[in-house]
């Protein structure tokens, strides 16, 4: 089947913006979408920081051969989460800066070895973000962690045979982590 043909029947010709719930972090926005085939329909899209907040996930493994997991708060019932390091890219950033840019921040690591894995939208029901998989090979420590105000993290290094089983067993259970482990699977000696 010829999918990019049959997307031309959904394409959309008109977006406009009906209005906008301004929060803290989250916006949401009600749009209307005219579509190819005449069709309006009308969506609601969740923006985080005011804009579409593109995101990397990275898989870091030590030239020891470990992992470099990190712990902090979310927004979930246990209140916390066992991780990979991740991070918004910048408006004046690519990807791979970003990548770079969030492994050095929130771990102290760096890597002159990165592979992109794979892009997924978040949730494409209600939002635009598009999250970038990397694997990073050889990471060695640069310097300290520098967070955000609002960010506390903890570090742990792990096999990567033991991220896989926190992962089987849900330890590690975030879309983003999860995905990007997958995607890893027999890339890493």
């Amino acid at each position: 089947m010829d999918y990019q043909k049959e997307y031309q029947e959904f394409e959309v010709i008109k977006e406009k913006e009906i209005s906008r719930v301004k929060g803290d972090f989250i916006d949401i926005i009600k749009s209307e979408f005219v579509l190819n085939n005449g069709i309006i329909l009308t969506r609601e899209e969740i923006t985080k920081n005011s804009n579409n907040s593109n995101a990397v996930i990275i898989l870091p493994i030590t030239k020891e051969k470990e992992v470099i997991l990190v712990m902090q708060p979310r927004v979930l019932k246990t209140g916390i989460a066992l991780e990979l390091p991740a991070g918004y890219i910048d408006e004046d950033e690519t990807s791979l800066e970003a990548a770079k840019r969030e492994l050095l921040e929130e771990t102290g690591y760096t890597s002159e070895s990165f592979l992109k894995l794979f892009s997924y939208y978040q949730d494409q029901g209600c939002s635009r973000v598009k999250n970038d998989c990397y694997l990073a090979l050889d990471c060695f420590k640069k310097g300290d962690l520098h967070l955000d105000p609002d960010e506390h993290i903890k570090l742990f290094k792990e096999t990567l045979t033991k991220v896989y089983e926190l992962m089987e067993e849900g330890i590690i259970n975030d879309a983003g982590s999860v995905i990007t482990l997958e995607k890893a699977r027999g890339k890493v000696k």
